[in-house]
């Protein structure tokens, strides 16, 4: 069987014999080679016997007379590593899906349109993965809001330590006043400090998670749910160096900054092996949000995702926690924040 594409008022055939053995891992395999325009060149794909493959062929360049044909071939069989990062917005919730190594999709879980709570719909969704990552504290002292996780990250973060907040203690995690919350933290906590009203206003999402672990109806627990801070991910993923700019301060200067990291996170790995890869994904993104009407959505909580997913992801290594020997909480539950370096 032979397939014919035209992209660009261009028929090109592919022969086999130009070709790599068939690829022997899942998502996406980029195969680049050069011809001749005169050239006749054959491609038949079904003699690879795979009927989970699909393929596309495309003309993309040319340099010194020659035209760069690439086949790029997705698997839609399943993935062997499902990671899932995910931050908190004002109305809800963002996740990014990653299968392995390559981007899958994005979801936005609005609390207007949750049938119990925004979590557990994303829980629902994703309770195939392998990970999940999400940047919210889970394990919660009862009257230490410094915890050690907290402690460890501005030890390492440096200019960025300012991002690092203290975490409400249990107790408040079902008041609704900042008032009264603070009140029964300054009473409660050794230190006496209280509350901050940006910890305070995240409570929910924080409680959200925490219900999710602790209902007995769901088999969500902490081996795949993890706590993740974005900026300690960050930092790992940039060969241990903080990022330079602030979010708040310097929002352009931050924002393409991060981008750069998760890039070159995807150029440097042997598979991909190309410096597009994450703009592609993040493109791919943005068009699927473009629909949303989400105006809380802000390109920080999308990066914010993307960094936990890749952390998540076997772009990088195993899963590491600040600090190295967690304690528990009275519930059993970790208090660490997961980071990984890539390989």
């Amino acid at each position: 069987m032979v397939s014919w594409y035209r992209y660009t008022n261009i028929i090109a055939f592919v022969d086999k014999r130009f070709l790599p053995e068939k690829p022997q891992f899942r998502g996406y395999a980029e195969v680049r080679f050069p011809f001749q325009a005169r050239d006749v060149l054959r491609a038949e794909w079904s003699d690879w016997g795979e009927p989970g493959w699909t393929d596309r062929v495309e003309v993309t360049g040319s340099r010194w007379g020659e035209l760069l044909l690439v086949a790029r071939l997705r698997s839609t069989m399943p993935a062997t590593h499902v990671a899932v990062g995910v931050d908190a917005t004002p109305d809800g919730w963002v996740a990014v899906r990653m299968h392995d190594r390559e981007y899958a999709r994005i979801h936005r879980y609005a609390d207007d349109d949750a049938t119990d709570s925004a979590f557990r719909d994303l829980w629902t969704d994703h309770r195939d993965a392998d990970v999940v990552l999400v940047d919210v504290p889970i394990g919660l002292p009862e009257d230490v809001a410094a915890r050690a996780p907290e402690r460890a990250a501005r030890g390492v973060l440096g200019p960025r330590s300012a991002s690092v907040f203290n975490v409400p203690i249990r107790p408040i995690l079902h008041v609704d006043s900042y008032a009264d919350a603070n009140d029964r933290q300054k009473n409660r906590e050794r230190d006496g400090r209280g509350l901050m009203k940006q910890t305070f206003n995240i409570v929910p999402r924080i409680r959200e998670v925490d219900d999710l672990l602790g209902a007995p109806d769901v088999d969500a627990t902490q081996d795949v749910v993890r706590e993740a801070h974005p900026e300690v991910c960050f930092r790992a993923l940039n060969d241990g160096v903080p990022m330079a700019y602030s979010k708040t301060a310097q929002p352009a200067a931050a924002h393409w900054e991060r981008v750069g990291v998760l890039a070159s996170v995807h150029a440097n790995d042997p598979v991909h092996d190309d410096e597009d890869a994450f703009h592609d994904a993040l493109a791919t993104a943005g068009r699927e949000l473009l629909d949303w009407d989400a105006p809380a959505l802000s390109n920080d909580d999308l990066l914010d995702a993307f960094a936990l997913a890749v952390t998540g992801s076997t772009l990088t290594g195993s899963l590491q926690t600040l600090p190295d020997d967690p304690a528990e909480d009275d519930l059993g539950r970790r208090m660490e924040m997961a980071y990984a370096t890539p390989p």
